[in-house]
């Protein structure tokens, strides 16, 4: 029975999104789609959560009930499983003890609102408020209130108190604030929040970044912020951005957003050489990225001053074994691989093929069989090919060995 009452109590807690009239006028009211219904949703949810945390009654039943904490808790069992007279009773009680209880008087708005008394509710959240920003009942119900009335710049700010104050809420309210980062109405809000550089920003970023379709937006949040407050999250935001940039061809945020980073280089952007910079893999894909699977096998050797790479193909496997994005601009360029230790025996084969990204899809430019020596062509980039592909293959044939080739530089050079 008690779980059934829980559930009941969320219901209540929410508004009917179940009703077409009332979802019509909700999301007509935020103007902002249901986005902030989720938000709201997810604010009531763990609202409910933080009412009933305290998950020990039998040590509740215990306490002096003349301790207002213990009253306190007691009345959290007691909204949980609807029992909202009751626990206004225990509330007044704990207040009555010692009148400034943030926590008494969060649950007391609870009730409020639940109840439709939005004024009083309002009225309570925001003396708790007053007393501690980190009630966290309060926070939820200040987050929830800001969702349904649709003012989005509150609705943030009581998320960064939130998310600030209480490390538990952190984990339930990210997701939920990581998929309003797609939200183009929220960029202009979060812009003014990110500037301060919050400490809850890098591990929301990283987990919108899991499931964004709005890289670019990501990208220009990120840009406004500076860098993420811890520099682990920041390495990992960067990588995992420039991976979606790519994935969406957002080739012009992308050149935006990685020279924006410390350290960049507008070279790497062009250069399909072995450096040190060309080889991190934390800048991928526009630095080489090697594929180890599916019977072919890559890696760098030499060092940071003689930088090599070796591609194998075991017996009857094909496939790339090297890949770099480039953003070449529009002229007509000499392409150049030197390679050594290549046996063409067995038909074996190796090669490189270049690729061009445009608003049709991706469209091959040149493939150049790779043998010992220096190994050219020409091609030219045009003005619809936004970003380059240059991948790097090899077939084993039918030798029993297999094969390999090492690469030992490549070039290109505008005519």
């Amino acid at each position: 029975m008690a779980r059934k009452s829980r559930r009941s109590f969320a219901a209540r807690f929410l508004p009917d999104f179940s009703d077409p009239v009332a979802r019509a006028v909700f999301i007509r009211r935020t103007g902002l789609t249901v986005v902030t219904a989720g938000l709201a949703y997810c604010a009531a949810a763990s609202a409910v959560v933080g009412v009933t945390r305290f998950d020990q009654p039998q040590i509740a039943n215990t306490l002096s009930t003349n301790d207002p904490r213990a009253l306190v808790e007691l009345a959290a069992r007691k909204i949980a499983d609807g029992q909202t007279k009751s626990a206004d009773a225990l509330l007044r009680r704990a207040l009555a003890e010692q009148p400034l209880l943030p926590k008494a008087i969060g649950l007391m708005a609870a009730i409020a609102y639940q109840d439709k008394r939005q004024s009083r509710a309002f009225e309570l959240m925001t003396s708790s408020r007053q007393l501690s920003r980190r009630d966290a009942v309060t926070n939820q119900l200040l987050i929830k209130h800001s969702a349904e009335i649709g003012d989005v710049s509150n609705l943030l700010k009581h998320y960064d108190v939130a998310l600030r104050t209480d490390a538990e809420l952190n984990q339930q309210l990210a997701p939920q604030l990581a998929a309003a980062l797609d939200v183009a109405e929220f960029k202009p809000y979060f812009s003014s929040i990110v500037k301060n550089r919050p400490p809850w920003l890098g591990h929301v970023v990283n987990t919108a970044l899991l499931n964004t379709k709005n890289p670019a937006q990501l990208a220009d949040i990120l840009m406004t912020a500076g860098r993420l407050p811890d520099a682990k999250n920041q390495a990992t935001a960067e990588t995992a951005l420039l991976t979606k940039l790519a994935e969406v061809n957002d080739w012009p945020m992308l050149r935006r957003y990685y020279l924006s980073l410390a350290k960049a280089s507008p070279a790497l952007l062009v250069d399909p050489g072995f450096s040190a910079k060309t080889i991190d893999p934390a800048r991928a894909p526009i630095s080489w990225v090697l594929f180890n699977d599916a019977g072919v096998e890559a890696g760098f050797f030499g060092g940071s001053v003689n930088t090599k790479l070796k591609g194998v193909a075991f017996n009857g496997t094909r496939g790339v074994f090297a890949a770099k994005r480039l953003l070449l601009a529009p002229a007509n360029y000499t392409f150049s691989v030197k390679a050594s230790g290549f046996d063409a025996k067995g038909g074996a084969q190796a090669w490189a093929s270049l690729f061009c990204f445009t608003s049709e899809g991706r469209q091959p430019i040149g493939t150049v069989a790779l043998g010992n020596g220096v190994n050219q062509a020409q091609f030219s980039v045009s003005g619809t090919c936004a970003a380059q592909a240059l991948e790097l293959g090899i077939a084993g044939g039918d030798r029993q060995d297999g094969a390999e080739i090492t690469i030992d530089s490549v070039a290109l050079h505008r005519l």
